[in-house]
């Protein structure tokens, strides 16, 4: 429903408590230490965001990351295996200490990584196909504070184009004159934020000239933090964000979207660029708690948009990502090939501009969860996305987005073979092709270890809290996951872990 008020200051005082939008620790938080924390799945970021920086300081805690909306439930970024930025980090599921449950016969059920470990790496990303998921106990830490220093950097200087691409090949618009000095220190800055700032992301505004890099450190040194974003531009934010949707929803807009599309896109690139901060003096850093950084943007919940994001596993310079360790040499030549393939994919829709809201990437770290995308990328990982406005629908935003991902997919490590590059499961996937393939396929095979893990130790959940395979999927699955986790692959099944034809105990056939 629009608009959306959640991010606005006093909205708290509409919220109506219920036992699943309820915060508590789940034991007393100790100096120094994780910090256990039992949510209702109900909990917005918003009101987490308020519990956390409520606290004594002392009891001060905060999730390390988070998605940026604060709209968004912690159940509805936990079940299907969301993110944060930074290299260091892995996936909000991977946080998840415990979860709670309505399992097939209505009973509550409880699984947790003191008790039940391997059933946790299923369990916290498992797309709600346990059951009704009631409540969350998450890993926090104690509070830290942001060093956000937000910078509007040209384009080429952001993220330097990749060697091989020549500067005839750069847009126009994009293209500056660098001497040799100065492309060395804008990759040496660029890999640098890359592969160690705690948080590290990128946006790209179509067809403006310059990057919003969100590259950020902290400190536990509280002293000058300030609330960020302060109320008054929360409210500004607010307007901003329903100016937007407005824009791609007004009559009059919609005829200025269809005949003049470079005027729309603009516009909207312009507004967007506009309304984020520019820090050009270091001492001048933007301090403020830790979860107030990871929620910078508020109310963009108003701005309905589609969205594809990919997840490109990081490679090391030398030998395969399977040798590496995480502390290797990353080849980011082919992050920043990635990055200019879409830019100059956007270029070559110039006329249409299909692409009406930004690139992004983020710098992500590994998971443990059975079927997270970034599972065995060793190295981390560049998830980058395209988005658009929500009412450019229609087969252009189709081909141009597959036409995007049909370049990303043509990455390749140094052996020669193709990335095992995946999508974000929560974004716009379905439907397309990888080389040729529709990409349900694709995933199955990417995934087909995991799939016999998932499988396997499904059915032992099952086994062990009283309810069956078949009594779950027939409640709580949909035809894309009885494609993707039920339906037998070449006759065979899975019983722990070993492939056999027949009928398992577990309930696949």
């Amino acid at each position: 429903m629009l608009p959306n008020i959640e991010s606005l200051p006093g909205s708290q005082y509409f919220l109506t408590h219920t036992e699943l939008n309820s915060i508590d620790f789940f034991r007393p938080p100790e100096p120094n230490k994780k910090r256990l924390v039992r949510v209702g799945t109900a909990v917005t970021n918003q009101q987490f965001r308020r519990w956390c920086i409520a606290q004594t300081l002392d009891n001060a805690s905060t999730l390390p990351i988070n998605v940026i909306m604060v709209e968004i439930t912690l159940g509805g970024s936990n079940a299907p295996i969301c993110h944060g930025s930074g290299r260091s980090h892995p996936t909000l599921s991977d946080l998840a200490y415990a979860i709670e449950y309505v399992d097939a016969n209505g009973n509550m059920q409880t699984i947790s990584k003191d008790k039940d470990p391997t059933m946790m790496t299923l369990a916290a990303g498992c797309f709600g196909l346990l059951g009704i998921v009631t409540h969350l106990t998450l890993e926090l830490d104690p509070m830290s504070y942001t060093l956000m220093i937000p910078q509007k950097l040209p384009v080429m200087q952001a993220i330097p184009p990749p060697p091989e691409l020549k500067d005839e090949d750069i847009p126009p618009p994009l293209f500056i004159k660098m001497t040799a000095e100065e492309r060395a220190k804008a990759q040496a800055d660029f890999e640098a934020h890359a592969r160690n700032d705690f948080y590290a992301e990128w946006f790209w505004f179509p067809y403006t000239s310059k990057v919003w890099v969100n590259c950020w450190n902290t400190t536990n040194d509280s002293s000058g933090a300030q609330d960020y974003p302060s109320k008054g531009n929360v409210w500004l934010q607010f307007v901003e964000t329903i100016l937007i949707q407005i824009i791609q929803s007004a009559e009059a807009m919609l005829k200025l979207q269809k005949d003049f599309p470079w005027a729309q896109t603009t516009l909207v690139s312009k507004m967007g660029l506009n309304a984020l901060p520019d820090v050009t003096d270091p001492k001048q850093a933007i301090k403020t708690q830790l979860i107030n950084g990871l929620h910078f943007r508020r109310a963009i919940q108003n701005v309905r948009v589609r969205d594809t994001e990919f997840e490109i596993p990081l490679q090391p310079k030398y030998g395969l990502l399977k040798d590496a360790k995480f502390d290797d040499e990353i080849n980011w030549t082919l992050v920043q090939k990635a990055w200019w393939d879409a830019i100059l994919t956007a270029y070559r829709y110039k006329d249409q501009c299909p692409q009406r809201m930004p690139l992004e990437m983020r710098i992500t770290g590994p998971s443990n969860i059975i079927m997270a995308p970034y599972r065995g990328y060793t190295l981390g990982a560049a998830s980058i996305e395209v988005l658009t406005l929500g009412n450019m629908q229609g087969p252009l935003w189709d081909k141009y987005t597959q036409d995007v991902l049909d370049k990303w997919m043509e990455l390749k490590d140094n052996a020669g073979n193709y990335l095992e590059t995946r999508p974000h499961w929560a974004k716009e996937w379905t439907g397309k092709t990888v080389r040729g393939e529709p990409i349900i396929e694709y995933m199955k095979r990417s995934y087909g270890k995991a799939i016999v893990e998932f499988r396997d130790i499904y059915g032992q959940i099952a086994a062990k809290q009283g309810w069956t395979v078949a009594q779950a999927r027939e409640r709580f699955s949909n035809e894309l996951f009885d494609q993707f986790f039920f339906e037998e692959h070449a006759n065979r099944v899975v019983t722990n872990g070993v492939a056999t034809n027949g009928v398992t105990t577990n309930g696949f056939h």
